[in-house]
């Protein structure tokens, strides 16, 4: 996909107003060829949200030749009162010439507006361009292709978080702001929560479609998990994996709550949206929240040993892209949450996991 093709100029209509806007920079990273059309794409809701500009560099890691080019180009926003434009600065340049694009770029950020910078893989792993532009950005927002060793990865962010000035935002992270306010919102009383105390078993069901290099399926599922455990004071005893599939075994007081991960197969969401969350208690208690029919809102079940509660539904925004997820990454508050989520990664029962 060409950006050039995603916003083609259009001829100015009578009456409607052209203006050229930029609220940030935008840097953005591509490590490979086969990126590029994810990254576009995430482009195009950015601009549609906030005009900007944008300089993105394209490289290819494995590539042999060597080449450093540089283009320009003006993107357009076209609405019903006027249409918006945004510089495209685009860099293209081999794995030999890397060391050249900071200061290339640098020129070309515009001054006293906050730099965002936005790549394909965790931050300590670019080694070459990142670290000579941290120290002029606002936030670095990532969104791995694959992570290998999740317990390597939670004690990469936490040294990235304690030795650099940057804010850091994880994509991943940020799609799953929907069902943790669902689920913060269901659990929110404190017999609500007594639930969860008392948790026998909780199986989460995500999405699963065609398997993409750059998609981590399962990402979006081990965080909510790892988010539910964290904030429950749960601790990890086991863990194995299946497949795409699953499963956990949790310690808390006397008792032990398994957690399973398991694929959906669902043309309804995205791959890697989470599609369903079922708590079964040691008391009996059920409750099964989930997508069904509907992807705005999320259906709610609860039974008992007794009765069958009335059945409702919560809505929710769509964090997996648009406006609610630019907001997120963009202008949401760091989420302490993360980092205690992460914690849990951090243990050698991640290690042998991949």
């Amino acid at each position: 996909m060409n950006m050039s093709d995603i916003f083609k100029e259009e001829k100015r209509e009578e009456g409607q107003n052209i203006i050229k806007a930029s609220l940030f920079n935008l840097v953005v990273i591509s490590h490979k060829p086969e990126h590029i059309a994810h990254l576009e794409t995430f482009i195009t809701h950015i601009v549609q949200k906030f005009p900007c500009r944008i300089l993105f560099v394209r490289t290819d890691e494995t590539g042999q030749s060597e080449y450093l080019h540089t283009s320009f180009d003006i993107l357009s926003q076209k609405t019903k009162e006027h249409t918006v434009y945004c510089d495209l600065i685009t860099i293209n340049a081999s794995s030999h010439e890397l060391s050249k694009v900071p200061f290339l770029l640098l020129p070309h950020l515009q001054p006293d507006l906050p730099v965002y910078i936005l790549q394909d893989k965790e931050p300590l792993e670019d080694r070459t361009i990142l670290p000579l532009l941290e120290q002029y950005a606002t936030r670095v927002l990532f969104e791995p292709e694959k992570i290998t060793n999740l317990c390597e990865f939670a004690q990469s962010i936490q040294e990235y978080r304690e030795t650099k000035r940057c804010e850091i935002i994880d994509i991943n992270w940020a799609k799953t702001t929907g069902w943790r306010r669902v689920l913060a919102h269901v659990f929110a009383t404190s017999m609500q929560r007594s639930h969860l105390d008392k948790a026998k078993k909780i199986q989460i069901g995500f999405s699963v479609g065609p398997q993409k290099e750059r998609s981590i399926q399962e990402a979006e599922a081990l965080y909510v998990q790892s988010w539910i455990a964290s904030r429950m004071g749960w601790e990890l005893i086991s863990v194995a994996k299946e497949n795409s599939s699953y499963t956990l075994m949790y310690k808390r007081d006397h008792t032990t709550t398994t957690v399973a991960l398991v694929p959906v197969s669902s043309d309804l969401l995205e791959p890697g949206a989470i599609y369903s969350f079922e708590l079964l208690t040691y008391d009996d208690f059920h409750i099964l929240l989930s997508h069904e029919n509907e992807r705005k809102f999320v259906n709610v079940h609860a039974s008992d040993k007794e009765r069958c509660e009335m059945p409702y539904a919560l809505f929710m925004k769509n964090y997996q892209s648009g406006a609610s997820l630019i907001n997120e990454i963009f202008y949401a508050p760091q989420s302490g949450h993360y980092y205690e989520a992460l914690k849990l990664f951090d243990t050698p029962l991640w290690r042998d996991i991949v």
